[in-house]
């Protein structure tokens, strides 16, 4: 993961390895380039969520292990609390993704269980309380939770869970992409609980196809929507991925089985990748479909680009052999123009769903 600070001129860098994660801290003002100047070691194997708030100024890196949280004080040299582990009976497995209120005192995870929320207190980075949990989708019987976000409001937060097929809830029918609105509300002292309800629901309206990354703009992708920019305007971007893909879940590049089936889905495919966006009055409007696959978005400040990192598979049936080459994107969201820049590849056992590859971070 990348974040920059709102506030100092740090870029924060959380990387991994088979020892755990690394949380690099460099200065980017430093001649004649930036550099690293402070490193923070810490336990986990898995990353679910990795989160600033820069009203309270701490960092959490949200793993399989628990919530790691870092006081932003001295920003050049962040101060790691103690780890917070999960509570007893909490299955870490279970967890979809995390994330981090913008006033930094709540943490939102996502569970495959039974399409819920499970909120945890972190004000007090050195301990966290458990807090509400919230079922989204109480009708459903497979998983269907995809992704969230929160966006920060005059009083308080709402967080958008994207909804829609998973490996899971494929093997019994494509299901209707959503995106839940849910109201949260951070408790102002620990003697108080977290309020949260979900707030709307509205449809994707787009068929065969599943959501996975989402993002937001306040401002339009060309001078015409600005024009119509009021103070409860946004945009809300999201990827998406063609749900036959699915199949790579059980059945991935990596097996023969898998790369001869493989070939074959993605000769047949029109598109795998789709991006999407949302206005604040619920009008779609689809940028683009293309041969790649989205792992990670972010739009620029002033909502004219999208930073992107793709992934293409490029098959031969004759050889019966994939290679996925990789690449840094940039788009012009009012023209469509891009500009891309090769950047590595990934392995075939790593081309699998939830395509959850590559980070992307714009400075404001």
């Amino acid at each position: 993961g990348v974040l920059f600070s709102r506030d100092t001129s740090y870029a924060y860098i959380l990387t991994s390895s088979t020892s755990g994660f690394t949380l690099l801290t460099m200065d980017l003002t430093t001649s004649p380039k930036p550099k690293f100047q402070d490193k923070k070691k810490f336990s986990g194997s898995k990353l679910l969520g990795f989160g600033y708030s820069a009203s309270r100024k701490v960092l959490v890196a949200i793993t399989d292990q628990g919530v790691q949280g870092f006081s932003l004080e001295s920003p050049g040299s962040p101060i790691a609390s103690v780890l917070q582990p999960w509570p007893k009976g909490f299955a870490s497995n279970t967890v979809v993704e995390a994330a981090l209120s913008p006033d930094g005192k709540v943490v939102a995870t996502l569970l495959t269980t039974d399409n819920s929320l499970a909120f945890f207190d972190v004000q007090v980075l050195h301990n966290m309380k458990t807090g509400p949990r919230l079922q989204l989708l109480p009708e459903a019987k497979v998983p269907l939770l995809r992704s969230l976000k929160f966006h920060e409001e005059k009083s308080g937060a709402t967080l958008y869970v994207l909804t829609g097929d998973t490996p899971a809830s494929l093997k019994v029918g494509y299901h209707d992409n959503r995106v839940v609105l849910v109201e949260v509300r951070s408790a102002p002292d620990r003697t108080q609980e977290i309020k949260a309800k979900v707030e709307a629901t509205r449809p994707l309206l787009i068929d065969k196809v599943t959501p996975s990354t989402l993002t937001f703009s306040r401002r339009g992708a060309n001078k015409l929507e600005d024009t119509a920019i009021t103070k409860w305007t946004r945009y809300f971007y999201y990827t998406m991925f063609h749900a036959e893909l699915l199949t790579l879940a059980k059945n991935p590049l990596s097996t023969p089985s898998g790369l001869q089936a493989g070939i074959e889905l993605l000769a047949g495919l029109p598109f795998l990748g789709v991006l999407h966006r949302l206005d604040d009055k619920s009008s779609p409007r689809t940028f683009r479909k293309i041969p790649k696959v989205t792992g990670a978005l972010s739009i620029s400040t002033d909502g004219r680009q999208a930073l992107a990192v793709n992934c293409i598979p490029r098959t031969d049936k004759a050889k019966l052999s994939v290679a996925i080459p990789c690449e840094i994107e940039v788009v012009d969201l009012d023209t469509g123009r891009s500009q891309a820049h090769p950047s590595g590849k990934l392995t075939p056992a790593a081309f699998v769903p939830p395509f959850r590859f590559g980070t992307t971070a714009i400075q404001d």
